[in-house]
């Protein structure tokens, strides 16, 4: 009998010893989930493994769609976008945006201009900073944009001969700068007419050559596209011709070399887009038709037709990447933008549907649309800018066209935080994308720990990297997070 009581005692005492564990083990595991909650905020995952589709709302805007996107080092992604209000009268703002690698928005940027300012993306630099063309009526500058959201001017304004429009910038192999589009011939304001416009800057922003192209026979005569030849020489895409499609090759004087003619696009905003292939002096060339989207393989001056896609797949074309492996485009069927993934005997791998016009490069007075709405990584996920009417749409997809978890994540807060120097060693200045709002940060350490709240004055505050006893904090990583915009995170590093 004694040994029986003995055996239940042994019996309770093992299983309060148990549930004392399990309290530890669930305390343990709370912990690590509220940890995780603050820390994967500010994660980098493998991109292999996670898609996104980006959108930011402003009922506000009428209109409001992408015309570039620039992927970053990190697989984070700058946007250029326009926007139109219509109070009294239609304006417009051009806008830059940054996504984080996981799609949540780093910070939003208005370019400042008059009425009509038109910027266009040239390239992204090894330190995140993209080249961007501003034009203002006949006025144009170069500028830049950090990766920290800084907008600086490269360069002085200058006058250009005609009000120019660039659907498409890119830099040639010593540094300077080429871009084509339209511009206006006939400043009349009810019947402006257009004519096709050439641009050579140097990497100063000076302007070397310029040309235009005047078409009567033709509404808004516009170059669709932009390629370098091997020889130094460009190829350039457009509507120049009263009903066919026209390639020009030009020099950098801007003087016209040869012209060929191609088949007519059933659309000329989107026109045709050319890629370079990797080999030589080949290139690809995309245009809608009648029966869909035809491509071709364009070298020595002649256009070797490869194959279509039917119109119930994509009917325009205005982007696209060529890869060894697979041809990325982008366009539109009827009123919604279509992303489509081939291999290259023409299949067609998987389709991509975004609702609403792609009205990318909103035309103004002519103004075509940009060629630069597609960028690649190095996993082969595919980023695609895109607009819908008030809403800015970023997606990114996986190499087999899905986007996993989630269809559309919410729109983001307009306040992230963004901070420089980072890594900090002194002190750190710490900004919100809207200075409206005057909230707090909090600062973390990694394990998750309070170390100091800061009050945003105007958008800005100032971290001296100390925690709230006055002592400085040691070298590590450390997190920011807004006060009212919890979802809103950045990541620092503190050097001491």
């Amino acid at each position: 009998m004694n040994q029986l009581v003995r055996c239940k005692d042994n019996i309770r005492v093992f299983l309060l010893w148990m549930e004392g564990k399990m309290r530890t083990l669930q305390l343990l595991a709370l912990t690590f989930l509220l940890l995780n909650g603050i820390l994967c905020l500010g994660a980098v995952v493998d991109p292999t493994l996670d898609g996104y589709v980006y959108t930011v709302a402003d009922y506000a805007i009428d209109i409001q769609v992408s015309s570039s996107i620039f992927l970053c080092s990190d697989n984070s992604v700058v946007v250029f976008s326009i926007a139109e209000w219509d109070d009294a009268g239609p304006s417009y703002k051009r806008m830059i945006t940054k996504l984080d690698p996981l799609g949540h928005l780093l910070w939003r940027r208005q370019v400042p201009g008059g009425a009509y300012p038109i910027i266009t993306g040239v390239d992204i630099d090894g330190a995140d900073n993209v080249t961007f063309i501003h034009t203002d009526g006949d006025l144009c500058k170069l500028c830049t944009v950090s990766s920290d959201g800084v907008i600086s001017d490269l360069s002085e304004p200058v006058q250009l001969p005609r009000a120019p429009f660039f659907t498409k910038a890119m830099r040639t192999g010593s540094g300077d700068i080429v871009a084509v589009g339209s511009a206006i011939w006939a400043d009349d304001y009810i019947n402006p007419s257009y004519c096709t416009t050439y641009c050579h800057f140097s990497a100063l922003g000076d302007t070397l050559a310029t040309a235009n192209w005047y078409n009567s026979q033709h509404d808004s005569p516009m170059a669709h596209d932009l390629a370098f030849l091997d020889n130094g020489n460009l190829l350039i895409t457009g509507a120049f011709g009263a009903e066919d499609s026209t390639i020009l090759e030009i020099n950098l004087a801007g003087e016209v070399l040869n012209s060929y003619s191609i088949p007519p696009t059933n659309y000329d905003l989107y026109g045709v887009t050319i890629s370079k292939e990797a080999n030589a002096q080949s290139h690809l060339v995309a245009y809608g038709t009648d029966g869909g989207v035809s491509i071709g393989r364009f070298s020595g001056g002649n256009l070797q037709h490869l194959f279509s896609i039917p119109t119930t797949t994509i009917s325009y074309v205005s982007s696209m990447i060529v890869t060894p492996e697979n041809i990325f485009i982008c366009g539109a069927s009827g009123p919604d933008g279509r992303l489509v993934k081939l291999d290259w005997a023409g299949n067609v791998l998987w389709t991509r549907k975004q609702r609403g016009w792609n009205l990318c490069e909103y035309v103004v007075y002519g103004g075509g649309m940009s060629k630069s709405l597609l960028a690649l990584d190095q996993y082969g996920c595919v980023y695609w800018a895109w607009g819908r009417a008030n809403q800015l749409v970023v997606v990114k997809l996986l190499p087999d066209g899905e986007v996993p978890v989630q269809d559309e994540v919410q729109t983001p807060a307009v306040n992230a935080l963004t901070a420089y120097p980072n890594p900090m060693k002194s002190h750190l200045t710490i900004k919100s994308a809207s200075a409206l709002r005057d909230d707090g940060v909090n600062v973390y350490n990694i394990r998750g720990e309070l170390v100091r709240s800061l009050k945003l004055s105007d958008g800005e505050a100032i971290w001296d990297g100390k925690d709230r006893s006055g002592h400085n904090c040691p070298s590590g990583v450390y997190l920011l997070r807004s006060t009212s915009e919890r979802n809103q995170v950045t990541k620092i590093s503190k050097i001491n």
